[in-house]
Order: structure tokens, then C-alpha cells, then sequence
């Protein structure tokens, strides 16, 4: 079924987590959202053969599909991967939406991520400063921040939203290919983020598959400020083993701050803040700062006694 490309896309990204992909579809129905987007649902291709998991995954979004009024369904074939994946489908999502919200199948929201994001994209399109919008909150706020919205220089692929031309924008060959021998861009980004260039050079080596690595670098090099919430507005439910990347976490899955039923109290405002302490704390909890001081203090001790031992075998 054609897509409107009047309303906004919702795009959700799947491959084989049934279990998870159930949750979030059942979350959507209990919302009562099925009218409410154009829904673009990416089912991943196998990488031999169809498995199980991936049959099941299939089935669930033929049931979901048909409670949607505008919908399309792209099953791939083969396995284009998580970047691939997500890349190219919001290539088509925004070939047809000017904004879109983004969630995999992890992401599970609740009713004010949805009102919230509809909100920014609606009032925050002409502002040239934002570059998305996200509903998870991995950094707590200043312990006095009375806002409930503030702008981080980090953009947050967990539960989010965009629009085509910020989307559309981002240059995947220079993130690829040039940014790890352009030392100011390198410097720019240690300065908001320093784990994504451990991130890029991961990447770059085939280490792991990463978009979101690559959309923030282009965010940042632009200088385009992401719009995060004072309370988590999603819950994540991926740190269980299950997902590409996914490793079982000693990290409590990000819980919202809010039943997917209740509505939260939190506020919208037109005039979106900024911190420079938030900042430096999204810095701090993304870089070797996060521990500190003990994880600091531990790692400088054992720098001095490795020079220490080292040049003790010197004099020998």
C-alpha cells in the first residue's frame, strides 16, 4: 500500500528478535498510533537461510500491517546489515516524508516519545541549529536543571527523530574515508565526544557496523545540536545478548520514566536550551572522564608505575 506523503514516517527496523519486535508492535497498537503515521517496516534479510526467528519476524509485521492504514513493507532477501540497513531504508523513507521518527526493534516507546518528537518536528524544521530530536536520556541532566528539554552536541540513535534535509545531507564518504586523517574535524569531535573516534576506527576496520557513528561525526562537523528529554521517554530493551552488537550487560536496560499509559509531566517549550555543563557531562560520560576521579586517579597510578618499571629496565 502507497505511503501519505503528507503525514509523518514512522520507520521500524527488524531483523531477528521476534520477542522484541512483538513488544514494540503491541505497544503501537495499545497506542492507538496505527492511523496516525505512514508506517516503513524494514524486515533484514537472512545471511544464509531463513531462520525460525526470522520467519516469525515476518509474520508479526503481516499481522501489525494490516491493523495500519498507510504502510509499506521492505523484506530483504539478503542481509544488507545494520548500517546498510538502516541507511538505505531511510534513504527511501526520505524520498517520500520531509520528517520521519526512527525506532529498531528494541526501541520500545512510550505515548509522550510520540508527542514529543511530533512536537520538535513540527516546531524545530526551520531552525538550522538541530539536527534531531531522541527520547532517551543516557546522561543524567545538572542536578538544578528546572528544563525539560536541553540540546546536546551528541545525537542519540535510540528512539529518534529527524528531517530529509539534515538526513539527506550527511556525507557518508567523507565520514568513510576522510575523517580519520582530517586531525581538526578529529579534535571537534574528541571535544563533544571522544569515543566516536574509537568508533570510526572500528568501523573503518570492519570491527563493527555502525551508522549511527557516521551521522553523529557529520552532526558534529556541521555543528547540529540534538533535542534530548530531562526523563528517558523510551525504555531499551536490547541489552540482553540479542542484537547485532548486542552483548549481555551489566548496564540495567534505559528505562522511561513513564508507564507507555500514564502521561508524564513534562513540558514542550518552543525555546529549546542549552548547557554547557550538560555538555561537558555528555562529554565526561563518553569519554575515560566517566569513572572519574577513581577510574582516573587508577589509570594516572598506573601510567607512573609503568614509566617507573620501565625506566628501572633502562638502567639495567
Amino acid at each position: 500500500m502507497a505511503c501519505d506523503s503528507t503525514k509523518v514516517g514512522l520507520a521500524i527496523f527488524s531483523f531477528n528478535r521476534p520477542e522484541h519486535l512483538k513488544i514494540l508492535y503491541e505497544t503501537i497498537h495499545d497506542l492507538k498510533l496505527e492511523n496516525q503515521y505512514c508506517f516503513h517496516l524494514f524486515n533484514d534479510g537472512p545471511k544464509t537461510s531463513i531462520t525460525p526467528e526470522i520467519q516469525l519476524v515476518h509474520e508479526l509485521t503481516d499481522k501489525f500491517a494490516v491493523l495500519v492504514e498507510n504502510f509499506e513493507v521492505f523484506r530483504r532477501t539478503e542481509n544488507f546489515g545494520l548500517a546498510n540497513s538502516i541507511q538505505s531504508g531511510l534513504d527511501l523513507v526520505f524520498a517520500i516524508h520531509g520528517k520521519a521518527i526512527i525506532l529498531e526493534d528494541d526501541i520500545i516507546p512510550s505515548k509522550v516519545f510520540f508527542d514529543a518528537m511530533e512536537y520538535y518536528l513540527n516546531n524545530q524544521e526551520l531552525n538550522s541549529l538541530i539536527g534531531s530530536v531522541t527520547g532517551a536520556n543516557t546522561t543524567r541532566f545538572p542536578l538544578f536543571e528546572r528544563r525539560d528539554f536541553l540540546t546536546s552536541k551528541r545525537h542519540s540513535s535510540w528512539g529518534w527523530a529527524t528531517w530529509a534535509d539534515r538526513w539527506n545531507s550527511i556525507d557518508w564518504k567523507y565520514v568513510d574515508h576522510e575523517f580519520l586523517e582530517d586531525k581538526p574535524v578529529i579534535r571537534k569531535v574528541k571535544r563533544v565526544s571522544p569515543d566516536l573516534v574509537g568508533y570510526a576506527e572500528l568501523q573503518a576496520t570492519g570491527k563493527i557496523d555502525s551508522w549511527a557513528t557516521g551521522m553523529n561525526i557529520d552532526f558534529i562537523k556541521r555543528e547540529l545540536l540534538c533535542i534530548v528529554p530531562k526523563k528517558n521517554l523510551i525504555n531499551n530493551i536490547g541489552f540482553d545478548g540479542s542484537g547485532t552488537h548486542g552483548t549481555i550487560s551489566k548496564r540495567k536496560n534505559l528505562i522511561a520514566d513513564s508507564n507507555k499509559r500514564i502521561q508524564i509531566n513534562i513540558e514542550f517549550t518552543m525555546e529549546v536550551g542549552q548547557s554547557k555543563y550538560y555538555n561537558f557531562l555528555v562529554r565526561k560520560s563518553n569519554s575515560l572522564m566517566r569513572d572519574f576521579p577513581i577510574g582516573s586517579i587508577v589509570r594516572v597510578a598506573l601510567r607512573i608505575r609503568e614509566s617507573a618499571l620501565r625506566n628501572r629496565r633502562l638502567k639495567f
